[in-house]
């Protein structure tokens, strides 16, 4: 947790603005988010000098400019964390949480239909928590979604893997 807080405030911290830049994104297409941004950068800039004293994930999370997207996409990743080890430790829970999968997976909707600030989300939450991208979304999306995949494995399948740390 303190390699990635240090990481993440060197990486956020004001004085690299320039090189960040050359990869911004505008955050007005996001949806909204724009100044919850610029006021948590300005709370943040103070405080990621320090290490909090019980330093955990949310102290991490709470380090990124949108933090309610950080929330989010670290949610996700962790309920597939958790779906998977669930099925390893628990055999007999694997067929209602297949149940489960199957009932989410028939009802996602159509990728094509999603507005594209949606997109990221949908192929994450069907990489992590429904066992792979559906036909539709691995279509559009092959590359993007072979990332996720390769991401999700190294990261989220590897068994002495936490909240708080990779193994590996």
């Amino acid at each position: 947790m303190r390699a990635a807080y240090a990481a993440l405030s060197e990486f956020y911290d004001p004085e690299n603005q320039d090189a960040r830049d050359a990869f911004a994104v505008d955050l007005n297409d996001v949806g909204g988010v724009k100044e919850e941004s610029e006021a948590h950068a300005k709370t943040q800039r103070r405080k990621a000098k320090h290490f909090p004293e019980a330093l955990d994930y949310r102290h991490v999370l709470n380090l990124f400019p949108i933090p309610s997207l950080a929330r989010r996409i670290f949610g996700t990743l962790e309920n597939g964390r958790i779906d998977r080890n669930l099925r390893k430790a628990y055999r007999g829970l694997a067929r209602d949480l297949d149940l489960i999968r199957d009932h989410l997976r028939n009802r996602r909707p159509a990728i094509v239909d999603l507005p594209a600030t949606l997109v990221p989300f949908e192929l994450l939450f069907q990489i992590t928590l429904l066992a792979g991208a559906r036909d539709d979304a691995r279509q559009f999306y092959g590359q993007i979604v072979s990332e996720l995949e390769l991401i999700v494995a190294e990261y989220l399948s590897n068994p002495p893997a936490t909240v708080s740390r990779r193994v590996g």
